[in-house]
């Protein structure tokens, strides 16, 4: 892997991670195309969550403590809960699945096509954050293991749909992704620990750095958008490259 190609994926990943685009989709595709990929890919991917991981927990530094009161503690246990059964039981298919254009394709359009609808039928209800809310937030998480369902999108429109305001959807989303992405993270370096000495250790430390300062930024501006109900140009760029995607694959295969 070139130390350029991955300063790319790390800024991929730091703008894909928060917006709902899915950035393992991004990041499948981008290895896919580039042709100089080597790295685990799978290692690579989680390697670069970790930074954004950072970023999530610097952005809200002030809101952490909340989260350790009795409440908010157990809903943040539900949902990785069941998001760690299901995302255990799904992860040898989803890195099967990982590289595949048409899964990727068919998932990224039926993420823009779940935003699009949440977009049109925006419940008008608000309700807090219980148990039972965060438990299916945490399920649907799990299934987001796959490239093309992107985490933040399809948790925080559960979130919305479930009655919960965008912005603590939002919260909830980026919050919860941090004890599940530093359990793949733990998952993933034991996994491949004994390559650990072959890395690019410099490219990678570049791309670390890039994907959090990237992400950081990322978190500031989406935050605001998810607030103002901006969900219509996501959903509409998933269903676009996910066609896009799945109109290639076609057109390789039939040539």
């Amino acid at each position: 892997m070139t130390f350029g190609l991955a300063l790319l994926l790390a800024v991929i990943q730091g703008l894909t991670e928060f917006l709902p685009v899915s950035s393992k989709a991004h990041l499948s595709l981008m290895q896919i195309f580039s042709g100089s990929f080597t790295e685990p890919p799978v290692f690579f991917d989680v390697w670069l969550h970790l930074a954004t991981l950072i970023a999530v927990l610097v952005f809200y530094r002030k809101k952490l403590m909340d989260y350790f009161r009795p409440d908010n503690f157990k809903a943040l246990i539900a949902a990785t809960f069941f998001t760690g059964i299901v995302g255990l039981a799904l992860k040898p298919f989803a890195e099967r699945a990982f590289g595949s254009l048409p899964i990727t394709g068919v998932l990224l359009f039926c993420t823009g096509l779940y935003m699009f609808i949440t977009q049109r039928l925006w419940p008008a209800a608000q309700k807090p954050l219980d148990l039972k809310r965060a438990g299916l937030i945490g399920l649907i998480q799990g299934f987001c293991v796959f490239p093309g369902l992107s985490r933040s999108g399809w948790t925080i429109c559960t979130g919305v749909n479930l009655g919960l305001e965008p912005g603590r959807a939002a919260e909830f989303s980026f919050i919860l992704s941090v004890p599940t992405i530093a359990m793949a993270n733990a998952l993933e370096f034991w996994q491949h620990r004994h390559e650990l000495g072959a890395m690019h250790w410099g490219a990678y430390a570049a791309a670390f750095v890039v994907a959090f300062a990237v992400g950081l930024a990322t978190i500031a501006v989406f935050t605001r958008l998810i607030v103002r109900r901006h969900l219509t140009p996501f959903a509409v760029y998933c269903m676009v490259l996910g066609a896009a995607v799945l109109a290639y694959y076609a057109g390789r295969t039939l040539s």
